[in-house]
């Protein structure tokens, strides 16, 4: 027994006194009475002065422990009761049941074996070794002996399990020297002996073991240390080592050249190692097509494959692609092969899949990346029921659904600074072609949107040309067919805008229309009120159809009530509705937008300079503005917007809007 305090030996006293003090801690937080500590101190018979040498031992045991750990330790004494105030972490015997009960409960056998290892490296020798008698020790400790030995056993469980033979051959071998009648360790050794290609061993030591048990104690071996040596002579099948799961690693490689995304990974890696050890972290990377929603799943799975070692799952679900989404069955059915189910195992049944799954992964550290879905319904068939562990969803819907029923966390994602752009297109085409063109290639940049599948693509036709100037290139971009400028025709999945044409095609009719008719907006944002009159629908139906393209990812709100598009977005929004709406029918929408537009210009005009005369509107004018804040608040919001329509026509509702506007300013 002894005692540390700062990493220094502490001096505890005779043995006398170290006896005492170890039947506080192994009874720590409890009353021990001096009657028992009596018993303990002297178990045959006590001298008269007992009681009077426990408080002598106590008051100096006092002195040790204030002069060593202060007020962590506290011996407190009520009448002829003494109670050893510690924190039980801080006593060896109390961390090694606290670690022993850890691994048993731990998920999988390689956490069970260094909880194992952890708790049999407090061990130093018999249990207050040279403190007290034979007997009084086996009082105090007897119940920790036997648990030290069941502790070895289990550790040998563990690492047969996990095919550690060759490993266990030297703790076997020490462990049943000194236990030789312990017909357990004697079978663990010899199956460890035979898996190590040591047959002959193993017979002997079933052999050596059955032959003491009927010499020392006149017993017979068990069943079980017979069927062992039985099975080895037989080479038996049984002994075969047990399957371990499969450990998949299904993460496809990094996209070459990533850049940025730092502070993005640094939120995913919280979500994905939440420390709620009840609740399965899931979290959606949502985003429009292009942004780079799978390279950033990617690079995060890499990162955090490190804390998954029971493996990593991944599947594309095709949620947005030319063919159908790929069902949660076909799903299962990759991730219970990857774990090792085969043949006639698998399940013909979703319901049943759905249940194998989760218990094949339970109490596992595997990450599942669930790649391109298209809707929770989708992923919640692919959903652990273990905490241990972890999802990476990437959707170019928002999958509020999933946040909402399952706990999803969301990390939104947009398009790279100009600065990351910048550093994407020197790794793709030099850092030298970049550097004698700087204004080129940042004009080109922001011709790509900087949206990183755009620039791959730009990349990619910049390298293979590497004598074309990037001002040329970028000339090209801004002519009048950017996006089939942006594509590779020999690989589909590089056409940026055949990539924006399935989120389109995956939306309804009406919302598809609504899209069509924001592509003729000129200004850079719009609202609720403006798309209403646009679409000439209900505020209301408007507001809803707006949610339904920011979940999308098609625009985003970028404040309160305000939205816009990516700038290639409103390119192939404007042009979807040249290939699908009648001229005629765009016509009417911008009309429908230019009067609202007027309308409110003329009302805020009217408000903020009532005595100015001016013509009648032709229309019926709006209810107007409550006060003259709020009609310079819309003002201030829609002055780019109202820009934007006096500069595309000279149209007389044009000219009027900005003679109102310049009256209100």
């Amino acid at each position: 027994m002894e005692g540390r305090a700062g990493g220094r030996p502490v001096n505890l006293g005779p043995p006398k006194q170290r006896l005492v003090l170890a039947a506080l801690l192994l009874e720590a937080n409890r009353p021990l009475s001096t009657a028992r500590l009596v018993d303990l101190t002297w178990p045959d018979s006590p001298p008269p002065s007992a009681r009077t040498a426990i408080h002598g031992r106590i008051s100096r045991l006092r002195m040790v422990l204030a002069d060593a750990a202060g007020d962590e330790v506290a011996l407190v004494s009520q009448g002829s009761v003494y109670t050893l105030r510690i924190d039980p972490g801080a006593v060896d015997a109390h961390r090694f049941t606290a670690l022993l009960a850890a691994a048993r409960a731990a998920p999988t056998d390689e956490l069970a074996a260094r909880r194992y290892d952890e708790a049999l490296g407090l061990w130093h020798g018999p249990a207050l070794d040279g403190v007290t008698t034979e007997s009084v020790r086996r009082e105090l400790c007897g119940n920790l002996e036997e648990a030290r030995l069941q502790a070895v056993d289990e550790l040998a469980d563990v690492r047969l399990r996990l095919g550690m033979h060759r490993d266990l051959v030297e703790l076997l071998t020490g462990h049943l020297a000194a236990h030789p009648t312990r017909e357990r360790t004697a079978g663990q050794l010899a199956l460890a002996l035979y898996h190590s290609g040591r047959a002959c061993d193993a017979l002997a030591v079933c052999r050596r073991t059955r032959r003491r048990l009927h010499e020392e104690l006149g017993v017979e071996a068990g069943p079980e240390l017979g069927a062992i040596e039985v099975a080895i002579l037989r080479n038996d099948e049984s002994l075969a080592p047990a399957v371990r799961p499969a450990v998949p690693a299904h993460l496809p490689a990094e996209a070459a050249g990533f850049t940025g995304r730092a502070a993005e990974v640094r939120r995913l890696t919280e979500l994905l190692s939440d420390t709620d050890p009840t609740a399965l972290p899931v979290a959606v990377i949502s985003g429009p097509a292009g942004v780079g929603k799978s390279a950033l799943a990617v690079r995060c799975g890499h990162e955090l494959a490190g804390r998954f070692p029971d493996g990593q799952l991944h599947v594309d679900l095709r949620g947005f692609d030319t063919g159908e989404p790929l069902r949660p069955m076909a799903a299962l059915m990759t991730f219970l092969r990857a774990l090792g189910l085969r043949g006639t195992r698998l399940p013909a049944d979703q319901d049943e899949a759905i249940l194998t799954y989760r218990s094949m992964v339970a109490g596992r550290r595997i990450l599942i990346v669930l790649d391109n879905a298209a809707g929770a319904e989708q992923v919640r068939p692919l959903l652990p029921g273990s905490p241990s562990c972890a999802v990476l969803v990437t959707s170019r819907d928002e999958l509020l659904g999933l946040c909402a029923i399952d706990g999803a966390r969301p990390l939104s994602l947009d398009v790279l600074t100009p600065a990351e752009s910048l550093i994407l297109l020197r790794r793709l085409v030099g850092t030298d072609r970049v550097r004698r063109e700087p204004d080129a290639a940042a004009e080109l940049t922001r011709l790509c949107g900087h949206l990183p599948l755009a620039l791959r693509i730009a990349g990619a036709h910049l390298a293979a040309r590497p004598a074309e100037p990037l001002e040329e290139y970028a000339r090209e971009l801004a002519g009048s067919d950017r996006l089939g400028t942006l594509a590779i025709s020999a690989d589909p999945r590089a056409r940026l805008g055949s990539a924006f044409d399935l989120s389109y095609q995956a939306l309804a009719p009406a919302t598809r229309r609504v899209f069509r008719r924001l592509g003729l907006i000129p200004g850079p944002d719009f609202t609720p009120a403006a798309t209403a009159a646009l679409c000439d629908v209900a505020l209301r139906d408007s507001a809803a159809e707006l949610d339904r393209l920011a979940a999308a990812r098609l625009i985003r709100e970028h404040a309160p009530g305000r939205f816009r598009f990516l700038d290639l977005l409103r390119l192939f929004a404007a042009g979807r509705g040249e290939v699908e709406d009648p001229p005629a029918e765009r016509e009417a929408a911008l009309n429908r937008l230019y009067l609202f537009y007027l309308r409110h210009a003329d009302a805020a005009a009217r408000l903020l300079r009532p005595h100015r005369v001016r013509p009648a509107l032709p229309e019926p004018e709006p209810t107007g503005f409550a006060r003259p804040a709020d009609a310079l608040a819309w003002l201030a919001a829609e002055l780019p917007n109202l820009t934007a329509a006096v500069h595309q026509g000279t149209r007389g509702r044009q000219r009027h809007i900005a003679c109102l506007l310049g009256e209100s300013l």
